[in-house]
């Protein structure tokens, strides 16, 4: 039987999610889509990839059988995640943790409720993923690496071993952090940022090495 799936948000990585029901389905996991929810107006009876945007967040419980995805959250939005998904209620029992069949994850891993794992990312031995962690196609996060709850880390980025990232945090496009670091909670790693040495809560860094561009007290 299928499991049926509400999707949280109506942007890019809900339109990747459901990219991903095929390749569920190929692998004998098959899932459905019964409709998107988001609280932007103008996106109200819409459709994303043919699937209806059918309600605002706080609309999740309408549907008791299903599991909820979490598909919100980007660079503008990342430190407001806890606050959005919070709008749905009834806490994570409901949320699915999806991780597509082509990614690979290390049977001495963890990941947390409500997280989504992207093709062709790696997730190294004893690295520990909190809950609502996005990790986009082609990052790595190494071994014994633990990222905090709501962080994003895009495509491409590489996060070494042993790095500790906090929570509600963004690690850019194709950015690499030392193994060892500690990223502090809400803190934004640029695009192509290369991280070497701790990033304090809230702060913006970019660069080759990493400095700071400014602090976003609503990140410390």
């Amino acid at each position: 039987m299928d499991e049926d799936l509400i999707i949280l948000g109506a942007g890019g990585t809900a339109r990747e999610v459901l990219a991903w029901l095929v390749d569920f389905a190929a692998a004998g996991a098959p899932r459905r889509c019964l409709g998107l929810l988001d609280d932007d107006p103008a996106l109200r009876g819409s459709s994303v990839g043919g699937v209806p945007v059918v309600g605002e967040i706080r609309d999740a419980g309408r549907w008791p059988h299903a599991s909820w995805v979490d598909a919100l959250g980007g660079p503008r939005s990342f430190r407001r995640r806890p606050e959005i998904v919070a709008r749905a209620g009834t806490g994570d029992g409901r949320f699915a943790t999806l991780v597509h069949p082509r990614a690979y994850v290390s049977s001495a891993a963890t990941i947390g409720l409500g997280s989504l794992v992207f093709p062709h990312a790696t997730i190294g031995a004893g690295a520990r993923l909190g809950r609502h962690v996005v990790v986009l196609p082609g990052a790595v996060v190494s071994h014994d690496a633990q990222v905090g709850d709501f962080t994003i880390v895009a495509s491409g980025a590489l996060v070494s071993g042993g790095v500790s990232i906090g929570t509600a945090c963004y690690i850019g496009t194709g950015s690499a952090t030392r193994d060892g670091v500690v990223v502090g909670d809400g803190a934004l790693v640029g695009m192509g940022a290369v991280v070497r040495s701790d990033v304090a809560a809230g702060d913006v860094v970019v660069g080759n090495p990493a400095a700071p561009l400014r602090r976003d007290e609503r990140g410390s």
